[in-house]
Formats: structure tokens, C-alpha cells, sequence
């Protein structure tokens, strides 16, 4: 059982990181240097995020203003790649709860891919001839697995049709695309993502200019 929260406490840690936030205003915004004005954006949309659960423990009317739009629309913003990414998150658990109890092996898909690589080049060129750029590629595998890796065990362990477990892939890599995209400053996609989006049911987050 958990213990009861310290709401005194904790509000005194919420009010306190307000006001270090708050403190930074005017060092970011217009005319700070664009970098700092991009700082500025992320400590807005913490302060926002922060006055919502403060409010909630002492009943209290702390307020947030809006002096333009974009400020408003960039809060959203963030409300919804916390979505995007708790929901990556939250399901690459229920992944990995589901492999480890039906005791099923993960295979790592670009582990996979490396050694089916060396074999190509090894079978080609000689494994002698080219022994420093193999040993490159075999430096490039990874000790724990993906959510891919999960992804693929997991579906693999259930009983289901070919189609539906294509279904379910194609789904689940739009949804890593969508995560991925929302947590960099460039939304454009690619030919390849927009095909593997539309592939996966996420037509309608692609704009007409092929962006997100």
C-alpha cells in the first residue's frame, strides 16, 4: 500500500519550481535570441502543465494567460506528445508483461539484420579482406530489446492469423513514427513514414503539404 502524499510538501516543491520557472520570463522571450525563446516555449508549457495539479491540492486559482494563440496551441502541443509518448510507453510495458509471462524469447530485429549482413559480405568479398568493417558492423548490436522486438514476440506467442498480426505491426510502427516525429523539432515525413502511416490507419494526422 502506498503511503499517503505529503500535499504541504509537495505543493511547497510545485510553488517553489513555479517560481523558478516564472524567473526565467524574461530572459526568454522576444527579443531573447530564437534559441532561448525555444527554452522559453518548453518552460511555458511546464507552467501550465504544473498549475493544473497545483491547483487541484489546495483548491487554489492560480492562473495561466495566453497573450497570443500560438502560446495556447503550443501548450496543447505538449499536452499531446505527453499522450503520444505515455501511451509508447504504457504499451511497450504491457509488451514486455506479456512476453515475460508467457516466457517467450526475444529475438533483437537489428541484431538480426547485422548478422544476416556480415554472412552477405563474409559469402562475397571474404571475411579476411574486409575483417575491420565487419567488426564495425557486429559493434553496432544491442543488448536489450525494442519495442519492435517486443512487439513481434508478443504477436508471435498468440494465436492469430498472418493477416491480423500484419495488421497489428503496421499499426503499432505508425504509432512509433507518430511518437518519434512529435518528439523532434521537425515534423516532416518522409515518402516511406507517410506510406507506413497510411498503412497503419493514421491518414488523418497527415497534413495535404505531407507534414504532420
Amino acid at each position: 500500500m502506498m503511503s499517503p502524499l505529503d500535499r504541504g510538501a509537495h505543493l511547497r516543491r510545485l510553488d517553489e519550481a513555479l517560481t523558478i520557472l516564472q524567473s526565467f520570463e524574461s530572459r526568454t522571450m522576444a527579443p531573447a535570441p530564437i534559441p532561448h525563446q525555444y527554452i522559453g516555449t518548453v518552460i511555458d508549457n511546464t507552467i501550465g502543465l504544473l498549475t493544473a495539479p497545483a491547483n487541484a491540492l489546495d483548491d487554489g486559482m492560480r492562473r495561466i494567460e495566453f497573450g497570443e494563440d500560438r502560446a495556447w496551441l503550443s501548450l496543447m502541443g505538449a499536452v499531446h506528445r505527453s499522450f503520444l509518448s505515455s501511451m509508447h510507453l504504457a504499451t511497450e510495458a504491457g509488451l514486455i508483461a506479456i512476453c515475460r509471462g508467457l516466457g517467450v524469447e526475444i529475438k533483437i530485429g537489428q541484431n538480426r539484420r547485422i548478422t544476416r549482413i556480415v554472412q552477405t559480405l563474409s559469402e562475397r568479398v571474404g571475411r579476411e579482406n574486409i575483417l575491420d568493417i565487419l567488426d564495425d558492423l557486429e559493434s553496432l548490436k544491442q543488448s536489450n530489446p525494442e519495442f519492435g522486438d517486443y512487439l513481434t514476440a508478443a504477436l508471435n506467442a498468440r494465436p492469430m492469423t498472418k493477416r491480423t498480426r500484419a495488421s497489428w505491426q503496421r499499426y503499432f510502427k505508425a504509432l512509433s513514427i507518430f511518437r518519434n516525429k512529435v518528439s523532434h523539432s521537425d515534423s516532416g515525413i518522409s515518402t516511406i513514414e507517410k506510406q507506413q502511416l497510411m498503412d497503419g490507419g493514421f491518414d488523418v494526422i497527415i497534413a495535404a503539404d505531407g507534414s504532420l
